[in-house]
């Protein structure tokens, strides 16, 4: 199900040290859910709190590296899962960073 990566990457977040509470109301999911594709929401469940380049997390994650691409290009241009010029992606605890 759809909602499953947004609550998996939840559970996750809240915990780093920064947290990520649920609330009655689940705003925490739908802001999720506007910052990530489902796919998107499913990779960061496998983000480290420390930098780690594309190849290392389509190895241990076991993508396809063409897939891996096409999230992290995507997700460069219009979301926080930001891949740059020197191959990293953002860590889930930067997510919550002010």
């Amino acid at each position: 199900m759809e909602n499953d990566s947004y609550q998996r990457l939840a559970q996750v977040l809240d915990t780093i040290p920064n947290g990520y509470p649920s609330t009655d109301s689940g705003v925490e999911l739908r802001i999720l859910q506007k910052l990530f594709t489902p796919q998107e929401a499913e990779l960061a469940t496998h983000l480290h709190l420390t930098w780690e380049t594309a190849d290392e997390i389509a190895a241990r994650v076991e993508l396809v590296r063409d897939r891996e691409d096409g999230l992290r290009t995507r997700a460069g241009e219009c979301g926080p899962l930001c891949g740059g010029c020197d191959g990293h992606l953002v860590t889930p605890s930067s997510l919550t960073d002010s």
